[in-house]
């Protein structure tokens, strides 16, 4: 197997976490799906372990959510790692950072919200008897009323 992102250390010490069907965030300063832009990310820098890392995301018990930044905007994907288990990645952009993109740019096909704007976002996740929820707001500098 090719450990090209992580390393074989931390590969093997991820999957444990997964064994256990309790949800799990990983948090990557790059983004994890990032073929809709030129910037680096786990997809586009080292697509064979990725694609390795997604079919085991896809086997295991546990809810994985992603958390990344670096692409400089506010960005939820969601994305199907099989017929019955999906993934979602919040890529959470700057207060006070310059913004590179427009949303209406990067054609990211699993996009379900996003702001382009200087913006922030409280994420609030939840496990209860099994049911794992994810509450997003996100605010803007012009704005107290959430984005989305």
């Amino acid at each position: 197997m090719e450990f090209a992102h992580w390393g074989e250390k931390q590969e093997k010490w991820l999957f444990q976490l997964l064994e256990t069907p309790l949800p799990t965030w990983f948090v990557n300063g790059s983004e994890f799906f990032g073929m809709h832009h030129e910037k680096e990310s786990f997809s586009r820098d080292h697509a064979v372990n990725f694609k390795k890392v997604l079919n085991k995301f896809a086997k295991y018990p546990s809810t994985v959510m992603l958390a990344s930044g670096d692409i400089h905007m506010t960005e939820i994907s969601k994305v199907n790692l099989s017929e019955n288990k999906q993934t979602y990645e919040f890529n959470v952009g700057p207060w006070h950072s310059s913004l590179p993109f427009k949303l209406d740019t990067l054609k990211n096909p699993d996009r379900i919200a996003g702001a382009d704007v200087f913006n922030f976002a409280i994420v609030k996740s939840k496990n209860t008897k099994g049911h794992f929820s994810v509450d997003v707001d996100d605010y803007g500098a012009e704005s107290s009323n959430p984005l989305f």
